[in-house]
């Protein structure tokens, strides 16, 4: 009694395993309106509704690095090296004084479907509060170039390793409350840093408050809030999302408050049972700022790695780049869509150049026969040789192979199946 919204979805970074999620809605469409002034959290961009009976959805499962910096140090090489480790399909970048706005779209331009575009707030005109920031952002939202703003310093205790000074710009200012504003008339999200603290808690909650629609991205871990802390303000307002930037205990500032990791291989268990609780409020970074950073980006990947193959498979679809996809338009989506899991071409490589055969992108089609409530799915892409297995939400049964066939349980769905397929070598 609905309609399944298909995918045809493809994996990225794929190496020894590769795996494909795909949500399949089994809600009956229907169109309304509200009076209602509660905020709403953002519809996920596979949920769209069309007049179609049934669609093929282009969205692929993406892993996108929400918190990158372009700074004077960090060249086009150092930003190809990183994305060619084979596990990050694109970076939200802003640029840090002295580099500017302008260089992030050259970036953007020379690597396309690899960088989106962020206006950065690192910069003088900021960070000194000149009254004319608000015209000026507005200005280049205008363009409709940028679309993500950040990362606003607001109270910042500083970072000495990578030459960043503490600052404390209040949150109650003009200034801010007229970036949320602006956030929200051009549906963009902002990434701020803000230091949770008891001395401007209730500050920081109020001005919330009056901008439930902005679609605001807490850097690391929520200000490296407590748990319940961050459970608090993400249960109260619904367009509220944390990343994870910086977290790695391989740097002091993942260690120093709050951190997400007891040690080397262990997460602390509250933080990974709100995680696991609220999959969808979580983002996925590494706040790489500086050359050093993006030299050292393959060993952050790989501790990065290491503790999120400790979450849910789909916890983990959704963190690394599944909720990122859902706060940018369908466009850009879909230009990060067409190059995901392929090797970016530049003046830098890590082997001689050759030829070889291309490894086919990982793929699975669904269908939902509505009378029947049984769903059909088929994979494709994938290597011969390898162990195929399927799981759903929908079901308590899982298969081999490269297609599965099953009735959809009641018991264990409510208005949303989830289809798992995942390839290992």
């Amino acid at each position: 009694v609905g309609r399944g919204e298909l995918s045809d979805m493809r994996c990225a970074g794929r190496r020894l395993c590769g795996s494909c999620v795909l949500a399949i809605s089994l809600l009956t469409a229907s169109c309304g309106s509200s009076s209602s002034e509660v905020a709403e959290p953002r519809p996920q961009a596979d949920q769209a509704t069309t007049a179609a009976p049934t669609t093929t959805s282009q969205l692929k499962p993406i892993v996108i690095d929400v918190h990158s910096h372009l700074a004077s140090d960090v060249t086009t090489d150092l930003v190809i090296s990183a994305l060619n480790q084979g596990v990050v399909d694109a970076m939200v970048m802003f640029a840090r004084n002295p580099s500017t706005d302008a260089e992030v779209l050259d970036l953007a331009d020379a690597l396309p479907g690899r960088v989106v575009v962020g206006l950065a707030f690192q910069q003088p005109d900021w960070i000194i509060q000149q009254p004319w920031v608000l015209q000026e952002i507005e200005r280049k939202l205008e363009t409709g170039r940028y679309h993500w703003l950040g990362e606003v310093i607001l109270r910042h205790y500083g970072a000495p390793a990578i030459g960043a000074p503490p600052w404390d710009i209040g949150v109650d200012t003009d200034l801010f409350r007229g970036v949320l504003t602006l956030a929200t008339r051009y549906d963009v999200p902002v990434t701020i840093h803000h230091e949770l603290d008891d001395e401007t808690r209730e500050v920081f909650r109020n001005v919330l408050r009056d901008h439930t629609s902005a679609v605001v991205v807490w850097a690391h871990w929520c200000g490296r809030a407590a748990p319940d802390d961050a459970q608090e303000f993400l249960d109260e307002f619904p367009n509220l999302y944390c990343d994870l930037a910086a977290s790695t205990l391989l740097t002091s500032f993942g260690s120093e408050k709050n951190p997400l990791f007891i040690d080397g291989d262990q997460w602390d268990p509250d933080w990974k049972d709100l995680i696991e609780a609220m999959p969808d409020r979580f983002l996925f970074g590494i706040d790489s700022v500086v050359a050093a950073l993006f030299e050292n980006y393959g060993k952050w990947l790989e501790d990065y790695q290491k503790m999120f193959a400790l979450l849910s498979s789909d916890t983990r679809a959704q963190v690394m780049g599944g909720n990122a996809a859902r706060l940018l338009p369908a466009e850009v989506v879909a230009d990060l869509a067409q190059v995901a899991g392929t090797e970016v071409i530049g003046s830098v490589s890590s082997t001689p150049s050759t030829t070889t055969e291309p490894i086919p992108a990982l793929t699975i089609d669904c269908s939902l026969n509505e009378a029947g409530k049984r769903i059909s799915c088929q994979a494709g892409g994938y290597q011969e040789g390898t162990k195929l297995t399927w799981t759903s939400t929908a079901s308590s049964k899982t298969r081999k192979g490269d297609w599965w066939e099953f009735n959809v349980s009641e018991d264990l769905i409510g208005t949303e199946a989830t289809v798992f397929f995942e390839e290992c070598g």
